[in-house]
């Protein structure tokens, strides 16, 4: 059975375009003009530890993950929900 995959997520209201994401994981994360941005869709579990370490680095926890649960890319109103309700996303960002 395949490793599961994982969504990665960038909160770009609380990002402020540091770079140490793109750094450490650069198949997963590119900085656009002013915030960094996610360029998969689902990043396979092999990347973990390179996704791992952009999360723990993230100087303002702007970097969420999640298992990849086969929702067609972004189910927009559960991800509004989960921010402002404090779900799913929010269990997944470093402490």
């Amino acid at each position: 059975m395949a490793a599961p995959l994982l969504i990665v997520k960038v909160n770009e209201r609380r990002c402020i375009g540091c770079g140490l994401c793109e750094e450490n994981a650069p198949e997963v994360f590119r900085m656009g003009d002013l915030v960094a941005r996610v360029v998969v869709d689902s990043v396979p579990h092999a990347l973990i530890e390179e996704v791992t370490t952009a999360v723990r680095d993230c100087p303002v926890n702007a970097i969420s993950v999640l298992p990849d649960s086969g929702r067609f890319p972004h189910d927009h109103h559960e991800e509004a929900k989960d921010e402002e309700h404090g779900g799913e996303i929010r269990q997944y960002q470093r402490k």
